[in-house]
């Protein structure tokens, strides 16, 4: 998008424009103290190996690498750009998010991920100043997909969506309610769910291990 704005007006601007998209937020869980006990050049060459592995799952999806956080991903989902992609189709962001979330999750790995899902409106646009700018999305959208992928710890799962993102998921995800939960900047509980096949995989584990 940032492309296409410099070809068609040959400046770069601070603009925005509203768009219905669904937000992606993982995060690693327990990373704070697994760099206490790493040499920070050894956290380093594990976390650009971790994130290029989470690069290219959301690429595959046909997901926008917004930034990078710390050891967290910010990706937004929307229906730009998809040009006659095998597989999509417009309106499908949130199905698209919520398979790379699981595939993200789910992928073995040194470090373990929790995602949070939110879908609504955002505005995306350039955001700063002549001498230094951004390109990202703003929101309360964006805010709930944070929160509700900080909740994962208090709720033990690994993936967390909003009810406005289980609405629009095809029939091939199944998902499990969790129930209501107080968070934090909004009046009323909200339902928590996640997917069903995320929660029949611990189910296996615990099996396993007794």
């Amino acid at each position: 998008q940032v492309a296409r704005n410099l070809d068609e007006s040959q400046q770069l601007g601070l603009s925005g424009k509203r768009q219905m998209v669904t937000i992606l937020f993982t995060d690693i869980r327990g990373f704070t103290a697994f760099c206490e006990e790493k040499d920070p050049v050894v956290v380093v060459d594990l976390l650009n190996q971790y994130m290029g592995c989470m690069v290219s799952i959301i690429h595959k999806y046909h997901g926008h690498v917004n930034k990078f956080i710390g050891d967290g991903i910010l990706a937004v989902f929307c229906d730009d750009d998809l040009r006659g992609q095998p597989g999509t189709h417009p309106g499908d962001h949130a199905t698209r998010a919520t398979n790379c979330a699981i595939e993200m999750v789910t992928t073995p790995d040194d470090f373990k991920t929790g995602a949070g899902l939110h879908s609504g409106p955002v505005v995306i646009g350039n955001v700063g100043s002549a001498e230094k700018m951004e390109f990202t999305v703003l929101g309360d959208t964006v805010n709930l997909a944070s929160r509700l992928e900080s909740m994962n710890k208090e709720q033990k799962s690994k993936l967390l969506m909003s009810e406005s993102t289980r609405e629009l998921l095809d029939d091939q995800i199944e998902v499990k309610c969790l129930g209501s939960v107080a968070i934090r900047g909004k009046t009323l509980p909200m339902k928590i769910y996640t997917a069903a096949i995320l929660i029949e995989t611990t189910r296996e584990k615990i099996d396993r291990e007794h």
